[in-house]
């Protein structure tokens, strides 16, 4: 199973900070389109982080070598 995430500037009424991506459950909910509440949602930066992650308002962001690149995103179903 191959999971899409379409980029995004907005989660849940949340502006995604400038040149960052969706990760973790944030990423999850918005690419399943389930109605879940994320109670941190995080992003990994386009660029470097001082100390690896910061938070910024409601969001944690991630230092870019935390991508793991475009294929990550593919599940496989051990079915």
């Amino acid at each position: 199973m191959k999971l899409e995430v379409p980029p995004t500037t907005v989660f849940r009424e949340m502006l995604v900070p400038d040149g960052a991506r969706l990760a973790g459950w944030a990423a999850l909910v918005h690419g399943l389109g389930v109605a879940v509440p994320v109670r941190r949602p995080s992003c990994v930066s386009g660029q470097y982080v001082s100390g690896s992650r910061r938070a910024e308002g409601a969001w944690v962001v991630f230092d870019k070598r935390y991508w793991p690149g475009e294929n990550s995103a593919t599940m496989t179903s051990m079915s």
